[in-house]
């Protein structure tokens, strides 16, 4: 009997794509000969947690977008439209990433004059300090 690979990482036959999986997906996956997280594997889908019918993706979204986009690489597609709209949302989604990280501060200060623990001119202060510290 061949020896079986008991990891939490699945590969996928088609495109080569390999993924880290939960203690479930293995269990529901044993049965078949799919591999764990595989669109057409026995779970009835979520191998990019049902992005597809998100209304809205955001920030914690980028490795599904990652994995979509090795996924097609694998499959030599990364000429088609597919990837390269992926591509477009991958880059908006780190920048905005990017963006809110570096306003985290600013966000910060804001909340804390809008709940009336800060003043106005405290705000104005670290607002100035940032405006300058862009430049």
């Amino acid at each position: 009997m061949p020896e079986r690979d008991w990891g939490f990482e699945s590969l996928c036959a088609d495109c080569d794509r390999t993924q880290m999986v939960s203690g479930l997906d293995v269990a529901q996956s044993l049965v078949g000969s799919i591999p764990i997280g595989h669109p057409r594997s026995n779970m009835s889908g979520g191998s990019l947690d049902y992005l597809y019918s998100k209304d809205s993706i955001g920030v914690g979204d980028l490795w599904a977008i990652e994995s979509a986009m090795e996924c097609l690489e694998k499959l030599g597609w990364e000429d088609s439209q597919a990837y390269m709209n992926l591509r477009e949302i991958h880059e908006a989604l780190y920048t905005l990433h990017k963006q809110h990280k570096a306003m985290a501060d600013v966000l910060h200060d804001i909340e804390w004059c809008l709940s009336g623990d800060w003043s106005e001119e405290t705000l104005i202060e670290s607002l100035s300090k940032y405006e300058l510290s862009e430049k």
